[in-house]
C-alpha cells in the first residue's frame, strides 16, 4: 500500500503542471495586464497592477525540464545570460519637478509554484543557419553558492530623465522570483507601485512639443494634448548624397521598427537578419515592409 501510494504522489509531481495558460486569478482565459492609475498629481502618483496569469512552456535539456514563462502584452525579460529568463514589468511615468522623490512597491496575492525550475537565459548565436539560442546555464546560482539566492534580488528599480520639458520616470518591477535551491517561483498577481514628490512646484505633466504623441503612448498618466490628428508624413527630403522617400505612416499600421539604411544595403542579407532579430527579441510584427 504504501509503494502504491507513492508512485501516485510521485506522479502527481510530474505532471503538475502543463504547457499554456496558467491562471493566478479568477480571470478565464489568457487574460492581459492591467494598469490603474489610483492618483496621479504632484504630492505623489500610484500605479496599481493586476496580472491574471502568464503562459508556461517546458523545455528539456539534457534529463532536466525547465520552464519558460511568458506574459500575455507588452513586457521585458531579465537578460542575463545564464540567469532565469524572468518576465519583467517595465513602464514609464510622468512626474513634476522636484527636490527629491522616494519610490514604494507592494506586492499582493502571491502563488508559490513548487518543483518549478526556471529556464535559464540563452545565449543568441548567429551563424550559417542564423540566429538561435544556445542552452546556457549559470552553474553558481543554480546549483552552488548562489543558490539560496532569490531572484531577482532587487523588488524594483528606477530613473528619472526628460523628453523635453516632460519630466519621467522609468521603473521596472518584479512579479516572478525564483529559488533555485528549492525550485519554487513566486508569482504576484497584484502589484502597487507609489513614488512620493518632495518639494514639488508645478504640474506633473507639461507641454513637450511634438514629442506630445510619444508622451502619450509612453508615460501611463500622461494626458497630452492633442493628439495628432492625421498620420504622420515625412516629406522628400533631398541631400547631397542621400534621398530620404515620402513616407505614409499610415501604410504600415503594424509597424513597430523602423531602420533606415542606405542604398548599398536595400537588399543586404545582415539587415534582414537584424530586423529579424529584433522581431524575435522584442516580440515585434514579424511582417517586414521595403518603402
Amino acid at each position: 500500500m504504501r509503494t502504491i501510494l507513492f508512485v501516485v504522489l510521485l506522479i502527481t509531481c510530474l505532471f503538475a503542471y502543463q504547457d499554456g495558460w496558467y491562471s493566478l486569478t479568477s480571470e478565464t482565459g489568457d487574460s492581459t495586464i492591467s494598469a490603474y492609475i489610483l492618483h496621479s498629481g504632484t504630492d505623489y502618483v500610484e500605479v496599481s497592477f493586476q496580472i491574471p496569469g502568464f503562459f508556461i512552456e517546458s523545455q528539456t535539456e539534457g534529463n532536466t525540464t525547465y520552464w519558460r514563462i511568458n506574459l500575455k502584452n507588452d513586457y521585458e525579460r531579465a537578460d542575463s545570460t545564464g540567469l532565469p529568463e524572468i518576465p519583467i514589468l517595465s513602464r514609464h511615468i510622468a512626474i513634476p519637478e522636484c527636490d527629491s522623490y522616494k519610490v514604494s512597491v507592494y506586492y499582493y496575492s502571491d502563488e508559490v509554484l513548487q518543483n518549478f525550475r526556471v529556464y535559464p537565459v540563452p545565449e543568441v548565436i548567429y551563424d550559417s543557419v542564423g540566429y538561435h539560442e544556445e542552452f546556457t546555464i549559470d552553474s553558481s546560482f543554480y546549483f552552488g553558492q548562489y543558490a539560496d539566492t532569490l531572484y531577482p534580488i532587487d523588488d524594483y528599480e528606477s530613473s528619472s530623465g526628460y523628453i523635453r520639458n516632460q519630466k519621467l520616470l522609468h521603473f521596472t518591477l518584479n512579479p516572478f522570483r525564483y529559488d533555485a535551491e528549492d525550485n519554487e517561483m513566486t508569482a504576484y498577481s497584484e502589484l502597487l507601485f507609489h513614488v512620493d514628490f518632495y518639494g514639488s512646484s508645478d504640474s506633473v505633466c507639461k507641454d513637450a512639443g511634438p514629442m506630445n504623441n510619444i508622451c502619450r503612448s509612453l508615460l501611463l498618466n500622461s494626458t497630452h494634448l492633442p493628439r495628432l490628428a492625421a498620420p504622420i508624413v515625412m516629406d522628400t527630403v533631398t541631400g547631397s548624397d542621400t534621398t530620404l522617400n515620402s513616407i505614409d505612416l499610415a501604410d504600415f499600421p503594424d509597424c513597430d521598427y523602423l531602420i533606415i539604411v542606405a542604398d548599398t544595403l536595400w537588399n543586404n542579407q545582415w539587415v534582414d537578419s537584424i530586423a529579424e532579430h529584433r522581431a524575435w527579441f522584442n516580440g515585434f510584427d514579424k511582417g517586414g515592409h521595403h518603402v
